[in-house]
């Protein structure tokens, strides 16, 4: 027979799993309760790939603003141009390529990387609204310290019982993995921004 728990482990094991639960959802509901409508210009609108109806709907949103530069970040060439055949143009922005992502992470940082090469200082993060919540911390991490305005902008609407939605609740590990990333990242040599 093993061991009985103890009541002080127990319970701090309970509040560490509270906590892990409450911080995302505190977080998510003050970001998503106040979203802006999407600006009519930006320097760059950047959508975050992984999702073909994200992507879609962000080279739709992209075409009714004035944006000088777009792009669909961690698609190739190649893929860009099977978006542009059956998504049309996005507007009269210079559709530009980061193929090297492979998670959120890794988006948020090539695309500051990206704004700042092409000196691009007003930037759409255009994802899923259940993505836009770690998109965009992780977006405002990797442009601290620089003169970047982050401009959020949703895919889809965000449901009116959004924590009750399946998407949310596969959202809180991401959360946590994404920081994790970010933790451990800054100490490796070769960053975040490198191929995994």
């Amino acid at each position: 027979m093993g061991r009985p728990v103890r009541r002080p482990a127990l319970a701090a094991g309970l509040a560490l799993g509270a906590a892990a639960l409450l911080g995302p959802l505190l977080y998510f509901q003050a970001m998503l309760r106040s979203l802006p409508a999407p600006p009519a210009q930006c320097d760059l609108f950047a959508v975050f790939g992984g999702v073909p109806e994200r992507v879609g709907r962000g080279f739709h949103i992209a075409a009714g603003m004035d944006a000088q530069a777009f792009v669909v970040s961690d698609s190739s060439a190649e893929v860009v141009a099977g978006y542009l055949r059956s998504y049309g143009a996005p507007g009269k922005a210079k559709v530009l390529l980061e193929p090297d992502a492979r998670h959120t992470t890794q988006n948020a940082w090539n695309v500051v990387r990206l704004a700042q090469a092409g000196g691009y200082r007003r930037v759409v993060i255009a994802t899923s609204w259940y993505h836009l919540p770690r998109a965009l911390l992780l977006m405002r991490l990797a442009a601290a310290g620089t003169s970047l305005t982050l401009l959020p902008v949703a895919t889809e609407p965000v449901p009116l019982r959004w924590w009750a939605e399946p998407y949310f609740w596969m959202e809180v590990p991401k959360f946590w993995g994404s920081l994790a990333q970010v933790a451990l990242g800054s100490v490796l040599p070769r960053g975040l921004g490198g191929r995994a």
